[in-house]
């Protein structure tokens, strides 16, 4: 979905494409995008709650009594109008220096580290800024030295679409192909099948069917290792 997001955000598909892939119905395969990077999606904070604050649509307070099994299926239940807040945190956690201020605030401790780590890449990002800025600024271009036909144009690939994906470096797609247009991948039930097949099913309902499933692949594999081990020998 963050792939989607950054194409949408780099005006190479429409915000409508978000609500055309969440319709399962319609559009029961995944179209074959690149995923984001990885490194910019950092989970940056968490609570476990107790319980959560709901209001109603008419401004009502309303408690969840019922336990935890009661609660799940309040919280789905899709005609619910109000509001749903989470607020208080149910577990106490226990923050480094909370035992000993040292191991936080002291000479070497965490704080010391971090501190350190971000000196290191700010002094990067400030460097790596300037030289940047210098480098594309520098030049004159309308003087045109070089009186051979730039290489990019050569090979075709001046205009190259070039895609973020979130991390340090763009992609070259060529011509953009819109999210929809791309190629098809399996259902989840046909790559439930192709596995349920490499291990020995006729399908996915027939591992489904078997108890103990995994027993049973363990066993075919046993079997094919020693059958494999047999024919190997010489008589």
């Amino acid at each position: 979905m963050v792939a989607i997001v950054l194409n949408v955000g780099q005006g190479l598909e429409k915000p409508e494409i978000v609500r055309e892939l969440l319709d399962t119905e319609k559009n029961g395969r995944k179209p074959g995008y690149i995923m984001a990077d990885e490194v910019p999606l950092v989970l940056w904070d968490c609570i476990f709650p107790k319980k959560p604050e709901i209001t109603t649509a008419e401004g009502k307070r309303k408690e969840v009594a019922g336990g935890a099994e009661d609660e799940r299926s309040f919280l789905h239940d899709p005609n619910f109008k109000g509001e749903i807040k989470f607020k208080d945190d149910g577990v106490d956690w226990v923050w480094l220096g909370e035992d000993q201020p040292a191991n936080l605030m002291g000479s070497n401790g965490l704080v010391d580290q971090l501190w350190e780590y971000w000196h290191e890449r700010k002094m990067d990002e400030l460097l790596s800024g300037l030289l940047l800025q210098k480098v594309a600024t520098k030049a004159d271009l309308s003087r045109r030295l070089g009186k051979e036909e730039p290489q990019a144009r050569k090979n075709g690939k001046e205009n190259l679409q070039r895609v973020y994906k979130g991390g340090n470096m763009t992609r070259s797609s060529g011509v953009y192909v819109p999210v929809m247009k791309k190629e098809l991948m399996p259902t989840p039930v046909e790559i439930n099948h192709k596995w349920a097949q490499t291990k020995g099913f006729k399908d996915s309902e027939d591992l489904a069917k078997t108890k103990n499933w995994r027993s049973v692949i363990k066993a075919n594999k046993a079997e094919k290792a020693a059958a494999a081990d047999g024919a190997e020998r010489p008589e």
